[in-house]
């Protein structure tokens, strides 16, 4: 099975383009909580660091949204897949998350999750399945 068929339907998606990036520490993934926003349809939803702007390549997407998001450069970041509009990207943070994440206001929590802990978060649609498969 293709990564890409674990993560979101096609009818689920808009036509904007975004990278998305999984990072890990030691096992565990990142994942950060969306404030509340009457015109974000995941607020309060757990989900990854990402973004793209006009005119940007997938792989500057993902760099400069994390360096936006959290604070962080990732290392080690490659591309695992892509799903319709959505650019899947995987790598590491630096240094322990305590020591490095910096929200910058458009999450207000973060954590480090494990296959066990899947079911304790409000996830957007198809997280779960890929935290699943990157954790295995």
């Amino acid at each position: 099975m293709r990564l890409s068929e674990l993560l979101f339907e096609e009818h689920h998606m808009k036509k904007r383009q975004v990278s998305l990036a999984v990072l890990t520490y030691d096992g565990r993934v990142l994942i950060l909580k969306r404030v509340m926003n009457e015109n974000d349809r995941h607020a309060g939803r757990w989900g990854f660091p990402g973004g793209v702007e006009e005119g940007e390549n997938p792989l500057e997407a993902v760099i400069r949204e994390c360096e936006e998001e959290i604070g962080v450069t990732p290392i080690g970041l490659k591309k695992i897949d892509r799903n319709g509009r959505i650019t899947w990207f995987m790598g590491e943070l630096p240094v322990s998350p305590e020591k490095c994440v910096r929200l910058n206001g458009e999450h207000d929590d973060w954590v480090m999750v494990g296959k066990d802990d899947l079911d304790d978060y409000d996830m957007i649609e198809g997280m779960k399945g890929l935290i699943s498969y990157v954790v295995s």
